[in-house]
């Protein structure tokens, strides 16, 4: 009897730990297909950018890269530095049609990146600046 509930319990763990790993596995992936999907060129022709985007962009670029927010405990004042630039760049946007649409799907993935900032102040701080410094230099791959 006894060995019969060790089977089972044995058996429910394996089920339970392959069930575990196939979620992290789609999610990963998921993840993946969202980051891929989240703007592609115009027909492989980078879009038009306005030079108040470029410059709203160049500014956040010089906000990241900056020494003086290098550190966990900097996480708040460099998410209100790009925050701060992003709603500029909102603001003063002037671009329209599919350059627009395109700047909108840019705009949501950096948008992310300071809310995650934000909420984790010192957890995944040098994790989440590097992926914003990556994203904010991924603007000139699909503008010019």
């Amino acid at each position: 009897m006894n060995k019969l509930l060790i089977l089972i319990f044995a058996a429910f763990v394996a089920c339970t730990n392959t069930d575990t790993a196939q979620k992290e596995n789609k999610e990963n992936k998921d993840q993946h297909k969202d980051t891929a999907k989240t703007i592609q060129l115009n027909n492989g022709v980078k879009y038009k950018a306005d030079s108040v985007t470029k410059k709203h962009v160049a500014e956040m670029l010089q906000v990241i890269t900056d020494t003086a927010y290098n550190g966990a405990g900097k996480a708040l004042p460099l998410a209100a530095a790009l925050q701060s630039k992003a709603d500029a760049l909102v603001k003063d946007c002037t671009m329209q049609g599919t350059e627009h649409e395109a700047l909108h799907t840019w705009l949501k993935e950096l948008l992310k990146g300071i809310k995650e900032l934000k909420e984790d102040e010192k957890d995944e701080y040098t994790k989440v600046h590097q992926e914003l410094k990556q994203h904010l230099a991924s603007f000139y791959n699909y503008f010019e």
